[in-house]
């Protein structure tokens, strides 16, 4: 029973700032006396009780932020659209190299087609863009004491490069000189980060930006949760390796649009509950949509195979949100602990 009355406290946090100052003592009050209530009746009770909640609650959701949008009563400034059209770039290189790389061969191999030369470099270029451009946003945004729109950068950024230590790419080249071939890449996948965090300090001449960055995220903890955000098309790319293309393709596309609509709406959000309610969305749909559609791939198409997915997708999303639940139990676990006047 805490543990239920626990996890829809945690869930009354997605409401707005100024509706739960005015309802959320009376929301959780009113829940407990339902939970109480159900308890005494039975377990089935207690389940129809969870998923009416459930059921009601993206409705409840949807109506408070309206609200409180149309009231006027959120004071956070949204990241300007020139944040937002920086803000989207590693999700719109991630998607065009996931795209690129889930062309079908069908297609390349038409006679009189430059499909095949086309996709290759274009490719190449995103892969190369991948390995560069979060080293080189990461240097502006230490400047620039990291804005919001960058964490996703240094996550996908940082991830990358730890993915092509331990990786060789025969054939990639770099303005047409040749890479490593098959050997691995090792320490030298480090180097535009580290070239660019000299860069940041030569021109700075200061670390105080990394103190900033981590005071940041401890006040906010949905930037943590969007920094990981940024990881999705790393993920999704490995997710589907080596299925049919034809099947992945129209996955990437859908992939793709869903990670830059969630993550404008989480840039251009007003308040942190809103924030987090792009995030849920966000998160949950790419990893909800990428383990339907693996599964049924390797299941051939048997939707009874789905039903394993659903504990390991939720492990996923609570390791994505272990920040706020964090958060909430350690908010809890003071006001237990705090004398009472």
């Amino acid at each position: 029973m805490n543990f239920i009355l626990g996890l829809y406290a945690l869930l009354t946090t997605l409401y707005p700032t100024a509706y739960r100052a005015n309802f959320r003592e009376e929301m959780l009050d009113v829940f407990q006396e339902a939970l109480a209530e159900a308890v005494s009746r039975g377990s089935t009770q207690v389940w129809c009780l969870l998923l009416r909640e459930l059921r009601d609650l993206p409705g409840a959701l949807m109506r408070s932020h309206v609200e409180v949008i149309m009231t006027g009563q959120n004071v956070e400034k949204p990241t300007p659209w020139r944040g937002v059209l920086v803000g989207v770039i590693p999700f719109f290189i991630g998607g065009l190299y996931l795209i690129l790389g889930e062309i079908p061969h069908e297609w390349t191999a038409l006679e009189n087609s430059n499909l095949a030369q086309i996709v290759d470099t274009w490719r190449a270029l995103s892969l190369w863009a991948l390995l560069l451009v979060p080293p080189v946003v990461f240097a502006v945004a230490w400047i620039k004491s990291f804005p919001r729109w960058s964490y996703p950068f240094i996550s996908l950024g940082t991830l990358m490069a730890l993915y092509i230590m331990v990786a060789s790419t025969p054939g990639l080249t770099f303005f047409g000189y040749p890479t490593f071939g098959r050997e691995m890449w090792g320490w030298r996948a480090l180097v535009p980060f580290a070239l660019a965090a000299l860069a940041a300090l030569l021109i700075l001449r200061s670390a105080a930006p990394l103190i900033t960055f981590f005071r940041q995220m401890i006040e906010d903890w949905t930037l943590v949760t969007y920094s990981m955000f940024g990881i999705l098309p790393l993920f999704v790319s490995i997710a589907f390796d080596e299925m049919d293309r034809l099947y992945s393709l129209y996955f990437m596309v859908f992939l793709t649009l869903v990670m830059l609509v969630f993550c404008v709406a989480y840039l251009r959000s007003r308040s942190q509950q809103s924030r987090v309610v792009a995030l849920v969305f966000g998160v949950g749909l790419v990893l909800l949509i990428t383990s339907v559609g693996t599964k049924l791939y390797w299941s051939e198409r048997s939707w009874i195979a789905l039903l394993p997915t659903i504990p390991g997708t939720m492990v996923l999303v609570l390791v994505f949100f272990s920040p706020g639940i964090l958060r909430a139990i350690i908010r809890r676990l003071d006001r237990k602990e705090s004398p009472v006047s």
